[in-house]
């Protein structure tokens, strides 16, 4: 790779970087902003307050079906190039490197 093509890609990447992670900060920012307040909370004179003003609900668990059963079927395709290595061929055509082997 030569030094031109190097600059070239790493102000690309950083650029990708620095979006990601202004834009995360910003929702993240907004969110916060954005979220309704929380109820007031009663005042009480102590901890007996709170212990009536709490209803007790037993979790109740679900009993499983008798004989219920998952079947998992596999479908492999001929000539199948996985995502991953579409992802690899196009970030390698963006650096001038080689593209994919046919």
């Amino acid at each position: 790779m030569e030094a031109a093509t190097a600059v070239r890609w790493y102000k690309r990447m950083s650029l990708l970087y620095a979006l990601g992670a202004w834009t995360t900060l910003a929702s993240a920012l907004v969110y916060h902003w954005m979220r309704p307040p929380p109820p007031p909370q009663p005042q009480g004179d102590g901890p007996d307050d709170r212990e009536e003003q709490r209803e007790e609900h037993p979790a109740e668990m679900p009993s499983p079906r008798k004989g219920f059963h998952v079947e998992t079927t596999f479908t492999y395709r001929e000539n199948f190039v996985p995502y991953t290595t579409r992802i690899f061929n196009l970030l390698k055509s963006w650096t001038g490197g080689p593209g994919p082997a046919e």
